[in-house]
């Protein structure tokens, strides 16, 4: 490991079998800690994503009270973009230290990729009132302004109807909606039934 070599299967297999045996010396759990960690870090710089996170899943269970793999873990799921996983990861490291601010901003990166702001939000004023980071500033800055966003509500009106929709990111929508609506209001009309005589809502 001191010089950079591959850290291969037989090598991660000889310290599990180590610690097996000897599951109470502590200097075989940070050679077992080390090695898992030196293997993902290898696949991890490789971009093969899913093996270093197969390998520190593995490192989880064989060394259940050891927060580096699980740090590691978040990390390598927020790169491949596994939010789900991320968030399930980032949860479990905060569980385990609740005061990891990194784990609190991997956490919000993780929901705020799935849609879900307010809970985002919420994790990073949590990170950021145990350390401040222009980083987690910023992003906190974005989600706010997304969250006023939604509140602003914008209205579009076409001749017969008005649409209602959440922002400007949705107004191609807003636009279709109305034009789907006009032309079977154009059908109705020719078919001589009567003009609404309000805009319908």
């Amino acid at each position: 490991m001191n010089g950079r070599q591959p850290i291969g299967e037989d090598d991660l297999r000889t310290v599990e079998d180590l610690l097996a045996r000897y599951p109470g010396e502590e200097r075989l759990r940070n050679l077992c800690t080390v090695a898992f960690m030196a293997a993902a870090s290898q696949a991890h710089a490789a971009r093969r994503l899913a093996d270093a996170a197969s390998l520190l899943r593995r490192a989880s269970a064989v060394l259940p009270t050891a927060l580096e793999p699980r740090a590691l873990l978040l990390t390598v799921l927020l790169d491949a973009g596994d939010w789900a996983a991320a968030e399930a990861a980032a949860r479990d490291l905060v569980a385990r230290d609740g005061r990891n601010a990194d784990a609190l901003y991997g956490l919000a990166y993780a929901l705020l990729r799935q849609d879900r702001n307010r809970e985002a939000k919420e994790a990073l004023q949590a990170s950021l009132a145990i350390r401040d980071s222009a980083q987690a500033r910023a992003l906190l800055e974005r989600i706010q302004k997304g969250l006023l966003d939604e509140r602003n509500m914008t209205e579009q009106q076409l001749s017969h109807f008005h649409v209602r929709y959440d922002g400007d990111s949705h107004e191609d929508v807003g636009r279709e909606i109305l034009r789907v609506l006009e032309r079977h209001y154009a059908t109705l009309v020719r078919a001589s039934i009567s003009s609404p005589r309000r805009p319908s809502r």
